[in-house]
């Protein structure tokens, strides 16, 4: 397999959670992001930005390991669509595994060098994996990171910082809370 360029891999990476996130929101007027108003801002993220190396001049295959579920796939494939309509010549192979299965995966893939290019990690892993050299750190090399990190909530954000370095994009984040029926309670 040809390794694909660091720039090509963190572009796409940032591209396709960008897309997930702007195709899993709602806009402000309560439409989707499938309704024509919302298109322009999801269109404005589709297109890599250009690099300083030729990325046209080669095809390019990023593979993508996750544990999304059916409808999360269905999305994650329409999403991996238009990124590859914008972005001729890059291709998105995306694998996935059972949510119990992808970490000896990734351990199997780092141990002889055929892990994927990018991965949907559980936020625990992110310190495991960036301690063990098998993440990229993405602030500082990844272009437009920045401009994401504003556009990014801190503490979703934050799950991806380990030892003074951002090491990946929170695809997206989660409440959690408690309710309860006060009668039951009570008569408990």
């Amino acid at each position: 397999m040809k390794k694909v360029p660091m720039s090509i891999r963190l572009v796409a990476i940032a591209m396709v959670m960008l897309l997930v996130a702007a195709a899993c929101s709602s806009a402000d007027d309560g439409s989707t992001a499938s309704d024509a108003s919302s298109t322009t801002a999801v269109s404005d993220i589709t297109q890599a930005p250009s690099t300083t190396a030729d990325a046209s001049a080669e095809s390019v295959t990023i593979t993508y390991w996750h544990t999304m579920s059916d409808p999360e796939t269905e999305q994650l494939d329409n999403v991996i669509a238009a990124f590859e309509a914008a972005n001729p010549g890059i291709r998105i192979e995306p694998t996935r595994f059972a949510y119990g299965d992808l970490k000896a995966a990734l351990m199997a893939g780092l141990a002889d060098g055929q892990g994927p290019d990018t991965a949907l990690l559980d936020i625990m892993w992110v310190p495991g994996f960036a301690d063990l050299g098998a993440l990229e750190r993405l602030d500082g090399v990844m272009p437009r990171f920045a401009w994401i990190a504003r556009r990014t909530f801190p503490g979703a954000l934050a799950t991806n910082y380990w030892n003074g370095h951002y090491y990946g994009l929170p695809q997206n984040t989660s409440t959690q809370v408690l309710l309860w029926n006060k009668s039951v309670f009570d008569a408990a």
